[in-house]
């Protein structure tokens, strides 16, 4: 089952759509914001979101800095980030230790779905 309520982070507009209209045919109702630092405001201002979906490389915060501030003031909110090109190294190595799963192919739905649902089932584990 896949979240309702979740702020995405994504500050290419071709991108929110696809994101839009694939979530959407899912059942989500997605907020989305376009830098780092709105997706912040904006998750401090709606409080607790079934899901976090933020885009790794945008302006403002990037998604592991958004990720982090997150994480520091609600522990338990699920998180998954995505981005056009994984890059091997320390983001996502911090990633994995957080237990924040990361993907880049996301043009077919189910690599979405499989991302969003690998968040919320990991979410589980870490709070249990």
């Amino acid at each position: 089952m896949l979240p309702a309520g979740s702020l995405c982070m994504e500050s290419s507009e071709a991108r929110r759509n696809f994101l839009d209209k694939r979530l959407s045919q899912d059942g989500f109702e997605l907020e989305f914001a376009f830098d780092g630092d709105a997706a912040l405001a904006r998750y401090r201002q709606g409080g607790k979101y079934d899901l976090v979906l933020t885009d790794l490389y945008h302006p403002g915060l990037d998604g592991l800095e958004l990720a982090r501030a997150i994480r520091r003031e609600s522990p338990a909110q699920a998180i998954a980030v995505f981005t056009l090109c994984i890059r091997p190294g320390p983001t996502m190595e911090a990633l994995w230790h957080m237990q924040i799963p990361f993907a880049d192919k996301l043009d077919a739905k189910e690599a979405l779905r499989e991302l969003v649902e690998e968040s919320l089932r990991l979410n589980r584990e870490r709070l249990s």
